[in-house]
């Protein structure tokens, strides 16, 4: 994920990180001794900055941006009429991260776990519920379409995963959970996690 050797630690090491990502997620409902979930399919572009924050050890900051659109929903065909669920998500995310690097010796790889929180901004979040060319679209952040119920726009999440470097290159492996709730009510409580799955390179 770094650009540049890490030998000399008196510097101060920037870099700069694209990557795209495919993230399987569950979307989950539980509450009440109930327990339902729902899977989905993700793809997230982004964008990271990583500085040394000490001249003695390999640890790192990263902060970053990206854009991510999930989707998933079912169909089915009775007596001839195709009924048809989709449900998507489009989220802006800040994550903020700790790394530590572990160069690999006499090789130019390097292992770099890492941990932190992230900000999630839900741009869009919707259901559409499709038959015999009729669909209904719900809006699950809008008051009119879900009342008080209505979904948080804004949640805390965190992470924890590591990358493979070769390079500028890496592969990376994560997994995202959340802190605060997408949706809360009473004992009922709905969330998102997934697995990120990451290719991308420094410059």
């Amino acid at each position: 994920i770094l650009t540049s050797s890490i030998s000399l630690w008196g510097q101060n090491i920037q870099s700069n990180s694209i990557d795209l990502t495919y993230s399987p997620v569950t979307l989950k409902a539980s509450g009440n001794g109930t327990s339902i979930s729902a899977s989905m399919d993700a793809f997230s572009a982004n964008w990271a900055q990583t500085m040394s924050l000490t001249d003695r050890q390999p640890i790192f900051l990263q902060y970053g941006a990206g854009l991510q659109y999930a989707w998933g929903g079912d169909k089915e065909t009775s007596y001839g009429t195709t009924f048809k669920n989709t449900i998507s998500f489009l989220t802006a995310k800040i994550p903020v991260n700790v790394l530590y690097r572990l160069d690999i010796p006499n090789t130019e790889y390097a292992f770099v776990p890492y941990f932190g929180i992230n900000l999630q901004g839900h741009i869009l979040g919707q259901a559409t519920y499709s038959y015999n060319n009729v669909s209904e679209t719900t809006n699950y952040f809008s008051k009119d379409d879900m009342g008080e119920g209505r979904y948080n726009r804004f949640v805390v999440g965190w992470q924890i995963g590591a990358r493979l470097t070769y390079q500028r290159y890496f592969l990376g492996i994560a997994y995202e959970g959340p802190i605060t709730n997408l949706y809360k009510e009473n004992n009922v409580k709905l969330n998102m996690s997934q697995i990120n799955l990451s290719l991308g390179f420094s410059f």
